[in-house]
């Protein structure tokens, strides 16, 4: 259950943060993301009949793991939380942080976010806009190389 988990997890993301940043993807692009990844969860011992291979299929294996209650966030995931949102020496490159921090923490589902421990306020979905905005005028800024 858990390859599986992370799995979604991992074709879950990465189209969202792609639809925010970049443009969002057609259902057709969405499908073949999720037919394309899905002998990687198989390889790595989740069962064929588990692994979605549509976007619809993710959505919904997601809904059905919130549904039941079996993503808690514990104490190991707000350790982790911690060191990825504040790595050592990050102080360095300050705005760098705030912005992974503002879109980490404003992507995460509000139920998740709020078993983090995380506080997010008006201001706070103001600045992921503000941010997500910034974000996507850089990159049309920058060569296509590092966008």
């Amino acid at each position: 259950a858990l390859v599986l988990w992370v799995h979604l997890t991992l074709i879950d993301s990465p189209p969202l943060v792609y639809h925010d940043l970049v443009a969002p993807l057609s259902p057709v692009d969405l499908d073949a993301w999720c037919a394309e990844s899905s002998p990687v969860a198989r390889a790595l011992g989740a069962r064929a009949d588990d692994v979605p291979e549509t976007w619809a299929g993710v959505q919904s294996a997601m809904a059905a793991y919130e549904a039941r209650g079996e993503i808690i966030v514990g104490n190991t995931a707000r350790g982790l939380a911690r060191d990825v949102l504040s790595p050592r020496l990050s102080t360095m490159i300050a705005p760098v942080r705030w912005m992974n921090r503002t879109v980490t923490i404003g992507l995460l589902p509000p139920r998740v976010r709020t078993q983090y421990g995380f506080s997010w306020h008006p201001a706070d979905d103001r600045a992921l806009a503000r941010t997500l905005t910034l974000l996507r005028g850089s990159r049309r800024l920058t060569p296509r190389l590092v966008a």
